[in-house]
């Protein structure tokens, strides 16, 4: 049976009343070889390394502050204090423009390189978060101090002419694609997975959100990651066996792991 990955999760008590028990069944589904658990704000900090103790070499933290929670009152602080070498990377992290409530630009710019601080020290890759501010991110991972760090684009939503443009940057960058390239109308998304070498290409659910056709209008799980996995493979005309292949080498790459 294949054994597929999902670098981007969110089984939070927030969303399932037991992450713990809700985690155990997605494994008992033995669909899934491993999965990233990712953190947006401080108090998920600690639930997240419980549930990673839980589930050794198949469950994987990530620890970030989102910039959407960029005006957490001692967020990286308390980032700083939770790392440890079994973090595999910092994320989700970045810049999101698109809600006007969100914190200031200039706030989110702040905590966004104060994490890249955190991942140099650590010298763990960067998982980024991206929403209507591709340019403003840009502008900081190029810069001297951050672009020798790894970066993978989580949910990743750029068009062509973005795609084009990182790939031109001579950096370490990947791309996570979740269940919107099944979507009907991401004809914008499937392009851009066109564009991107299958040696940069991960993937992804973002569970409980964006879940793949064809369940749309139910709860994500990460178990559903093999919808993503079946679209790249379609769009790429490749095997779906390849695909996972070539994921699990990316990952071992990136992540060690």
């Amino acid at each position: 049976m294949i054994k597929y990955t999902d670098i981007h999760s969110h089984p939070l008590k927030e969303y399932w009343d037991d992450p713990i028990s809700e985690i155990r069944k997605w494994f008992e589904t033995q669909k899934l070889e491993l999965i990233f658990f990712v953190g947006t704000e401080v108090s998920d900090f600690e639930e997240i390394k419980i549930a990673c103790k839980e589930f050794p070499k198949q469950v994987y933290p990530v620890l970030g502050i989102h910039p959407a929670n960029a005006e957490e009152e001692n967020a990286i602080s308390e980032l700083n204090k939770a790392m440890d070498d079994s973090i595999v990377a910092i994320g989700e992290v970045g810049i999101d423009l698109y809600y006007d409530d969100n914190p200031a630009l200039e706030k989110q710019q702040e905590i966004f390189k104060a994490q890249l601080l955190i991942a140099k020290k650590w010298n763990i890759p960067v998982i980024l978060h991206v929403r209507d501010a591709f340019n403003e991110v840009i502008e900081i991972i190029t810069k001297n101090e951050f672009k020798n760090l790894t970066y993978i684009f989580h949910t990743y939503s750029g068009d062509a002419e973005i795609t084009k443009q990182l790939l031109k940057l001579k950096m370490d960058l990947y791309f996570s694609f979740s269940g919107i390239i099944t979507f009907k109308n991401a004809f914008a998304n499937r392009e851009s997975l066109q564009l991107i070498p299958i040696e940069k290409i991960f993937s992804e659910t973002d569970s409980p959100y964006l879940t793949p056709n064809p369940f749309r209008g139910k709860t994500n799980t990460s178990p559903y990651v093999e919808h993503v996995v079946a679209k790249i493979a379609e769009v790429k005309e490749l095997e779906v066996e390849e695909v996972v292949k070539i994921i699990r080498r990316n990952i071992k790459k990136v992540f060690n792991i």
